[in-house]
């Protein structure tokens, strides 16, 4: 939990930290920024191409 690239769910994190006689609030605003890193950039937006007029034979 502590190493790697996996990322604990939330409760798993908080429930450590409070075994840990820390304080979970504080670390919440770390975590979701982990949690957002690793998930990358959102997807581009689907932009549905226009229906082609070309028939297939003017491909040959």
């Amino acid at each position: 939990m502590l190493h790697g690239t996996f990322l604990p769910p939330w409760e798993a994190v908080e429930e450590l930290v409070t075994a840990l006689h820390a304080e979970a609030t504080s670390l919440r605003p770390l975590w979701d920024a982990a949690r957002a890193a690793a998930a990358g950039p959102p997807p581009p937006p689907h932009a549905s191409a226009p229906p082609s007029s070309l028939l297939a034979e003017a491909f040959g």
